[in-house]
């Protein structure tokens, strides 16, 4: 888990993240799920969040992630 010093203390974040698709349809096959996955990975790897977990169904993803405190919640999701 990433922890980073606020004043005297420490920050530890974790957070959980869920994407649909438009109307919830079944769109999300298992090759466009390992491209989004990567990308996810790639996106997280580039500012030195921690990726958890992810997965989801066809019409639904879930991160679990941890965001280092530089980093606003804006830019990571963005």
């Amino acid at each position: 888990m990433l922890v980073g010093e606020v004043g005297h203390g420490l920050l530890a974040t974790v957070l959980h993240f869920v994407w649909s698709t438009k109307d919830r349809l079944t769109l999300v096959d298992s090759l466009i799920e390992a491209r989004i996955y990567r990308a996810i990975a790639a996106k997280a790897q580039e500012l030195d969040a921690i990726v958890h977990a992810m997965g989801g169904l066809e019409d639904h993803l879930h991160l679990v992630v941890s965001v280092p405190p530089k980093v606003a919640l804006s830019e990571f999701i963005g």
